[in-house]
C-alpha cells in the first residue's frame, strides 16, 4: 500500500523525551483536578465570586475569571502562560529521591532510604523506605510525627496508611500512577504527589466523620479510580512530639483572643494551621459593620482570619507562590509575602457574592515601613507596617477586568520614603 499524502501539512512525528512527557501529563492532570475543584481556585475578575455552605460546615468559594498572567523567569514562580495547570512539584516544593539533612535528623531516619518530601504552609512531609516498609514523617516548626512502617503494596490502587490532625493524608500507591488527589467525604479534593510508589497530600484535607476519597488519575495502561476510605478505616493519628519548642503566642489581648479562636475553630479553614499556640497577633482591622480581619504571624507564615458573628474564615500563606488562589497574586520577592481574602458577601442569584477583597502582608525585610497598592481606576491604597504586617482593605476585585487598564503594582518604601521595590500584582 502506498503512503497516504499528508493532507494537513503536519511536521513529521517526533517522540518526546520521557521526562518531558511525564511533566506534561502531571500538568494536565493537576489542571483537571483544579478544574473539578473550584473552591481551590477562586479568581474573581469580571464576575463576582459566590459562596455556599459546604457539607463539612466550611465555605466553598466559586467563581471564574482569567488565569494568572505569565511571570518573568527567575522570580521563583512558574511561567503559567495563562494556564490553570500546575504540577504537584510546583505546589509543594517537592524533592524527589532525597530528603534534606535537617529533616532526616528530626525524623531519626539516618538509616532509611529517602523517597520524597512535600511542603506547604509550615507542614513538611517526608517519606522513607525502612526495613519494615514505608515510613512517613511529618514536621512543623515545633513538632515532629513519625509513623510506624507501612508494609505491603497497592497494586492497581492506593492505600491510605497515614493521616494527621494537620490535614495530611499519605500512603502507598501503585507505582504506575503518577497523579492523585484527596478530599473529605466524597468531595473532590486537593491535588497531591505520587512518586516512587507512595502518595502525599500535605495539609489539604479536612478529615472528618465522613472519611476520605482518594482520586487516582489514569495512565495509558491503567484506568484511574476512586478509593473511598471510611471513617472506620482511617489510620489512627500519630501523636506529635515537640522537639523544637517555641514561645507561646499572646492570647491575653483582644487580638490574641481572636487569633486563638481562628486558629482552633473547627470550621475556620479547609486545612488546620500548624502549631496554633505559637502564633502571634499583629493587627486587627475592621472591614465592615459586621466583619473584622485578624492578622497573625508565626515565623515566615502569615494568617488572615475574617470574623463575622460566630463564623471564622482562616487562610494561611507562606513564602511559596500561591498558585491556587490566583486573584491579587503578588510575585515572589525578598521584601514581603501576602495573600488576599474576599469579604462583604451579598445575596446573588440564590447564593452570595463578593466584589471586595483585603490584602494582608508579612514583611520579610526589616527596612520595609509602608506599602502602596496602585489600582487601575480607584486611588492607590496605602498601609503602614505594624508588628511586621500590613493590611490593604476595600479592594474592588473586579476593577482590573478591562484588559486596557494597567496592572496593579505594589510599591514598597523604607522609613525615609525611598522606594525599595515595585512588585507587579496579578489581579
Amino acid at each position: 500500500m502506498r503512503d497516504l499524502p499528508d493532507l494537513l501539512g503536519l511536521p513529521p512525528e517526533r517522540l518526546l523525551p520521557d521526562p518531558v512527557r511525564a511533566r506534561a501529563r502531571d500538568r494536565i492532570v493537576a489542571g483537571m483536578i483544579l478544574a473539578r475543584n473550584p473552591a481551590r481556585r477562586w479568581a474573581p475578575a469580571a464576575v463576582a465570586a459566590t459562596v455556599a455552605a459546604a457539607a463539612v460546615g466550611g465555605l466553598v468559594i466559586t467563581g471564574s475569571g482569567p488565569a494568572p498572567r505569565s511571570v518573568p523567569p527567575g522570580t521563583g514562580a512558574p511561567n503559567t502562560d495563562d494556564s490553570w495547570e500546575y504540577t504537584p512539584q510546583e505546589l509543594y516544593n517537592v524533592h524527589e529521591g532525597t530528603v534534606p539533612e535537617d529533616q532526616i535528623r528530626r525524623c531519626g531516619a539516618q538509616e532509611w532510604q529517602p523517597i520524597l518530601t512535600a511542603a506547604t504552609k509550615g507542614v513538611t512531609v517526608a517519606a522513607f523506605r525502612a526495613p519494615g516498609g514505608v515510613v512517613f514523617c511529618e514536621q512543623t516548626p515545633a513538632t515532629v510525627r513519625v509513623a510506624k512502617p507501612a508494609g505491603g503494596t497497592a497494586d492497581g490502587t492506593a492505600r491510605a496508611t497515614y493521616v494527621s490532625s494537620l490535614g495530611t493524608i499519605a500512603g502507598l500507591i501503585d507505582p504506575a500512577f503518577r497523579s492523585v488527589s484527596a478530599g473529605p467525604g466524597d468531595q473532590w479534593g486537593m491535588p497531591g504527589l505520587a512518586f516512587g510508589g507512595v502518595f502525599v497530600v500535605p495539609n489539604g484535607v479536612a478529615i472528618g466523620d465522613n472519611g476520605v476519597t482518594v482520586q487516582i488519575g489514569g495512565t495509558p495502561v491503567k484506568q484511574g479510580r476512586l478509593v473511598r476510605v471510611g471513617a472506620d478505616a482511617i489510620p489512627a493519628r500519630v501523636p506529635a512530639a515537640t522537639d523544637r519548642p517555641t514561645p507561646a503566642g499572646d492570647r491575653a489581648s483582644e487580638g490574641g483572643r481572636l487569633l486563638g479562636e481562628c486558629l482552633t475553630h473547627p470550621d475556620a479553614g479547609t486545612s488546620p494551621a500548624v502549631d496554633p499556640d505559637q502564633w502571634q497577633p499583629t493587627q486587627t482591622q475592621v472591614l465592615t459593620t459586621s466583619e473584622t480581619l485578624q492578622v497573625g504571624r508565626y515565623g515566615s507564615l502569615l494568617a488572615e482570619c475574617i470574623i463575622k458573628g460566630t463564623s471564622r474564615r482562616l487562610q494561611v500563606f507562606d513564602q511559596t507562590f500561591d498558585k491556587l488562589f490566583v486573584s491579587f497574586e503578588v510575585q515572589p520577592n525578598p521584601f514581603f509575602i501576602s495573600g488576599m481574602m474576599p469579604y462583604d458577601f451579598r445575596p446573588y442569584r440564590g447564593s452570595y457574592s463578593s466584589e471586595t477583597g483585603v490584602i494582608a502582608g508579612l514583611v520579610t525585610d526589616p527596612r520595609v515601613t509602608s506599602v502602596s497598592l496602585s489600582r487601575p481606576v480607584s486611588p492607590a491604597v496605602t498601609a503602614q507596617v505594624h508588628n511586621g504586617t500590613f493590611v490593604l482593605p476595600g479592594l474592588n476585585v473586579n476593577e482590573a477586568a478591562n484588559p486596557v487598564h494597567p496592572p496593579s503594582e505594589l510599591t514598597v518604601y523604607d522609613k525615609a520614603g525611598a522606594v525599595l521595590t515595585r512588585v507587579p500584582v496579578n489581579d
